[in-house]
């Protein structure tokens, strides 16, 4: 990855979804309308600063300068977010939620023919004030969804909590424990506890200032540990940390108790994690099995394979609890997935394999269990299916692929052609319809970019807003049980990146795409500007007239960021009857879903 103008991460969230109802497929695209994706929209050019992508001269620095001023000057409102909105999809208490976790979740509407609409930020009914990790936990058995809010910038640097079954928030736990500024991206639960990996990634702030290059960077005399503290824990008391060297988990495929004294936590190991936010193409991954002996405090870590696999998913049901079967991305071209693997955690080794062959890259594999919520014993785990979109980049072309999780070679059950292709991105959801649609509100899409600078080439290279498409199954056929909407969220550079979604509806055999921006209110700002107004932090700052316009915007009160400024494109969640789209930069935006 080159040193800006843009780095991958900071993409704006488009949703890109896939309905599929009565054997037929809709497509639709989406960008999710952040307040950055609006307020540079309308002014038609970056505004935000790129942080991942360093800052290495006195102009980046100046630009840095710029937007802070447009803050001080109230151009930018800060309190209306600066998230992305381009990680992951979540369900949440009736609400489809896209999320980043530099924001709060925007909340995503879905309409009965598959198109996607953001209706905005969420802070949980003003319980929530800041951000939330992209990667929520949802415990089946209780209904509980468990969470953490990331903030390097202030200590406490993490804040551990959870929701009841009701959808009420429960207190902050604060790990004070945590005495440096790490980012940590995901984490686990069990029935007992509440697991952090730390990393030996911390943030320098002072490089932005100096002109030092990334602001996050790897330390490398520290020893990473993994963190252990009781899943209703009222204080940071109880956490006991664990150090396990040269362990650097970014995603954790699940953990579970084996016993009254040990934990064990399945994740991949980041190798050469230095790599990750400026030579990601060189990042490779080992997948662990890690046993912590919390009487003794002996780690034991056995590896599970010799493949680099990284973005796991298995059956929803076993979250948290001991399951045999996880399926993950081949990372052989990171961040390009070239197939995906099946792992036995009984046996700890690979059982089958999917190639996508010469040319074609994937991304997450979901798991789709063929009954939602119907595991009757330990031998129905794997039944169900594995899907994901795949480009081929010979021909340009997109599918979503529907493949038997059971079958000995994870065989394609249905392909299907999609209207155009869909960029490569982060994590996904699949939910039935039942759960899913909101009644019809007709949106029509979005101008195209303006972005004159656009760095991406390939299926990195943003797409364009497309409202509902029916799809064409061009290989096997969609089994008629998956009445079921799949959403991915992902970076999609507009003028700078914001979340969009991609949804695909699947019911009775047919497939419907859509893809919809996170109305987010840095996206909406910048819709109504014509341009980008947010800097880019994760790119650097290059350009001083830009940030130091952000700055001004701010100071004179034309940006609240108190309305948030995040951009809702890592992930997605369902919580307490709402999908939710996280940004861990910002709160969740929340769609009503029925």
């Amino acid at each position: 990855m080159p040193h800006g103008p843009l780095h991958f991460f900071e993409g704006d969230g488009m949703l890109h979804s896939l309905k599929l109802s009565g054997g037929q497929a809709t497509h639709c695209s989406r960008y999710v309308k952040t307040y950055k994706y609006m307020l540079e929209k309308e002014a038609g050019l970056p505004i935000f600063p790129n942080i991942l992508s360093g800052f290495y001269s006195l102009p980046d620095v100046l630009a840095f300068v710029m937007a802070v001023g447009r803050v001080l000057c109230g151009q930018i409102n800060l309190t209306r977010g600066f998230g992305l909105a381009n990680t992951s999809l979540a369900l949440f208490s009736s609400k489809l939620l896209a999320l980043c976790e530099s924001d709060l979740p925007y909340v995503i509407r879905m309409t009965q023919e598959g198109d996607i609409e953001t209706q905005g930020r969420w802070d949980f009914d003003r319980k929530l004030f800041a951000s939330m990790t992209a990667h929520p936990k949802v415990d089946e058995d209780t209904k509980e969804t468990f969470a953490f809010q990331c903030n390097p910038s202030f200590f406490p640097y993490v804040t551990y909590f959870y929701f009841n079954e009701d959808g009420v928030k429960q207190r902050d736990v604060p790990l004070l424990s945590i005495n440096q500024p790490t980012p940590i991206h995901d984490f686990a639960i069990t029935k007992r506890f509440a697991i952090f990996p730390e990393t030996q990634l911390v943030v320098e702030p002072a490089n932005v200032v100096l002109g030092r290059g990334m602001p996050v960077v790897c330390e490398q005399k520290k020893v990473p540990r993994i963190g252990i503290l009781p899943r209703y824990a009222e204080s940071d008391s109880n956490t006991r940390w664990f150090p396990v060297p040269g362990f650097n988990a970014m995603h954790v495929t699940n953990a579970w108790e084996n016993g009254e004294d040990e934990v064990v936590l399945v994740a991949p190991n980041v190798l050469s994690i230095a790599n990750v936010f400026h030579k990601i193409e060189k990042v490779h991954f080992s997948l662990e099995n890690l046993t912590i002996n919390t009487r003794t405090g002996k780690v034991s870590r056995k590896i599970l394979s010799e493949r680099s696999l990284e973005l796991g998913s298995i059956n929803p049901s076993y979250i948290g609890k001991k399951n045999r079967y996880a399926y993950l991305g081949i990372a052989e071209k990171v961040p390009k997935m070239s197939g995906l693997a099946k792992i036995d955690l009984e046996k700890e080794c690979e059982v089958s394999r999917r190639l996508y062959g010469p040319g074609c890259f994937g991304g997450e594999p979901l798991f789709v269990p063929r009954k939602a919520n119907d595991v009757k014993s330990d031998e129905d785990e794997d039944d169900g299916f594995v899907v994901s979109y795949v480009h081929d980049e010979n021909s340009g072309r997109s599918n979503f692929t529907v493949m038997d999780a059971k079958s000995p070679n994870l065989d394609i059950v249905a392909k299907v052609k999609l209207p155009r292709r869909v960029p490569y991105g982060f994590h996904g959801l699949f939910k039935s319809l039942r759960t899913t649609i909101s009644k019809f509100i007709d949106h029509p899409p979005l101008d195209p970019s303006l972005d004159p600078h656009q760095v991406f080439a390939g299926n990195f290279a943003p797409v364009d807003e497309l409202e509902p498409t029916n799809c064409e199954v061009v290989e096997g056929e969609l089994p008629r049980c998956l009445n079921a909407v799949y959403l991915r969220n992902g970076p999609k550079p507009q003028y700078i990146p914001n979340g969009p979604l991609h949804s695909l509806k699947l019911s009775g055999g047919q497939a419907t795409y859509c893809s919809r921006h996170v109305k987010t209110y840095k996206y909406m700002l910048e819709k109504e500007a014509g341009f980008p107004i947010f800097p880019n932090m994760l790119s650097g700052l290059y350009i001083y007239s830009w940030a130091s316009l952000f700055l001004w915007r701010v100071m004179c009160g034309h940006i609240n960021l108190m309305r948030g400024f995040g951009i809702a494109n890592c992930s997605l969640a369902f919580f307490s009857h709402n999908l939710l789209v996280l940004g861990e930069s910002d709160l969740m935006r929340a769609g009503a879903w029925f």
